[in-house]
Order: C-alpha cells, then structure tokens, then sequence
C-alpha cells in the first residue's frame, strides 16, 4: 500500500487503517514490561546537530520510569514523582485514578482531521511508515516508522519551523527495546519517605513540592 492519501472520498478507508493503527501502537505500551532508548538528534537548517537520550522502564501505565539530563519521572504505588534537575524541585502527588480505560476509537478516528495528508509505505526492512502534513500547527511533516508484528515505535521524524530563529528543524526519535533489569525502576523511598514526608539525603538540595501531604 503505498499511496498519496488525502483526507476525502476514497482515501477515507485509509484513514480508517491510520486510525486502527495509532490505537494498537498506544494500546500496546500499556503493559510493554521492557526498557526503552529513546535516541534524539535535533538537527538545524544550519547542519548543527544536538543530540540527547531518554531513559524510559516501562513495566505498565501505572508502574513506569523516565528519566534524561533534565527530569526524572517515578509512577509506582499510585504515587507520582516528578523531579526538575533544571529548576532543582521534586513534586509529588498521587497517580490514583478511578480506572484504567483505554481512550476511546472515537478518538483514534478523530485524529485524520488534523491531517492534510497521510501517505503509508511498506518499506522494504519490515517496518511501516506513516508520512503525515499537519493542516496546522508550525510542523511541515511528521513521519512514524513501526514495526507491524509487534506495533512499536521504531523512529519518529518531525520537521517544524522555529519562529524564533526563523528557520527549519528536524527532531528524530530513534526506539530501541530491551529487557528491564533489577534497579532498571527506582523505588519511592530512594526519593521520599512517605511516613516523615521528608526527601531522601540525595536530594536534600531540591525543594519539595508535596501534594500528599495535603
């Protein structure tokens, strides 16, 4: 299938597989139970590159890790912990919900509005690719490379225009897999103490922001 596909008329059943397809890739995070590389490189009109990684131990939706050079988030026991090495601040509040639902398809359907375009090519190293141009927004295009046997993210490439230094970028997103380790997910308590609400002697410089204890 590999097909210029503009939202109406015909191509509409192809917006329809876009839809399925955005759903399973999400639907299949929710209890992964592996450790993901997430490998960034910003690159500028200019050729200047920077590049950055992010950590991501993901056993469920509720049971996650995430950190790089600038923030850590910890979701365990129906806590949350979200750590700001910039501003040097640890917030914390509960991660309770009512239940667990999957967004609706209604939602997943919806999403071919904010699209112009959506061209989809099976490549020829087993991935899928997803070419979308964004009816608005400052992103020229977005481009999602996944892998159909087990609906994960492989790349993500977006070009958009930087206002500020009027110019074009491009971020690329590179997913790599692996099993989760012992000590991969840290534990509430290497932050916080629930009982004495106070942070744990490794962060005693950060202010402490507690919603918990409200």
């Amino acid at each position: 299938m590999v097909s210029l596909l503009v939202l109406f008329g015909i191509s509409s059943v192809y917006a329809q597989n876009f839809s399925k397809d955005i759903a399973a890739l999400n639907h299949a995070y929710y209890d992964l139970n592996k450790s993901i590389t997430i490998s960034s490189t910003i690159t500028a009109e200019t050729g200047e590159k920077r590049m950055a990684k992010t950590k991501v131990v993901m056993k469920n939706i509720d049971d996650y890790y995430m950190e790089n050079d600038q923030s850590e988030i910890l979701i365990q026991e129906g806590i949350k912990i979200a750590v700001s090495h910039v501003q040097k601040v640890i917030i914390i509040d509960s991660n309770y919900t009512d239940k667990k639902s999957d967004l609706p398809m209604l939602f997943y359907d919806s999403l071919v509005k904010f699209y112009s375009t959506i061209e989809h090519t099976k490549l020829s190293n087993g991935l899928e690719k997803y070419h979308l141009i964004p009816k608005i927004g400052s992103s020229e295009y977005i481009e999602i490379y996944f892998n159909r046997n087990s609906m994960l993210f492989q790349k993500v490439i977006v070009k958009s225009y930087d206002q500020n230094n009027k110019g074009y970028f491009t971020i690329s997103n590179q997913y790599s897999y692996a099993p989760i380790l012992t000590g991969d997910i840290p534990t509430i308590t290497s932050y916080y103490n629930i009982d004495s609400h106070h942070l744990s002697s490794k962060w005693r410089n950060y202010e402490l922001v507690n919603y918990l204890k409200n």
